[in-house]
């Protein structure tokens, strides 16, 4: 994978290894919370991801996604205590629905996201990908790939 600014890409098929941009691979297939497990950097995510039903869905065989991660050092900007409150079962639902935010059904790689484009989320809301200086205007999330370091989504990606 490759990592840049604060964030990181993570591919569940190991990179782009010189072939084009989305071609399907010869390789095994990997999961990508095994993956993201083992990635010092996002260690909450990977956390938040084990405390909701979301996680299941992100081992093989269950299907294909994309998922944002949010590094450490995003959600370490987070207000004091906010972290804590999410972990509590009583907002286990609350906690699904913003992770879901971060992740994509279907597999898209870096190279195929177009600046200002925009993708459906798991929750159901639309996101646009701010990848450059330009001003996509419209998006109250602060959405990216691979680009930023707010705890919305944008601080990497990870297709598997």
């Amino acid at each position: 994978g490759e990592t840049s600014g604060d964030g990181g890409e993570t591919s569940g098929d190991g990179g782009d290894g010189g072939e084009s941009c989305g071609a399907p691979l010869d390789r095994p297939e990997v999961d990508i919370l095994n993956v993201a497990e083992s990635i010092a950097f996002l260690q909450t995510m990977v956390s938040g991801l084990s405390m909701t039903n979301l996680s299941q869905g992100l081992e093989s065989p269950f299907g294909k996604y994309t998922v944002f991660f949010p590094t450490d050092a995003a959600f370490a900007k987070l207000p004091t205590g906010l972290l804590n409150c999410l972990s509590q079962p009583e907002n286990s639902d609350l906690l699904e629905s913003i992770i879901s935010h971060h992740i994509l059904n279907g597999e898209v790689y870096a190279c195929q996201i177009e600046e200002c484009s925009t993708a459906t989320m798991l929750d159901g809301t639309d996101v646009s990908f701010d990848i450059g200086p330009v001003d996509c205007g419209g998006s109250s999330s602060g959405d990216g790939a691979g680009s930023g370091d707010g705890a919305g989504s944008g601080d990497g990606a990870g297709s598997g």
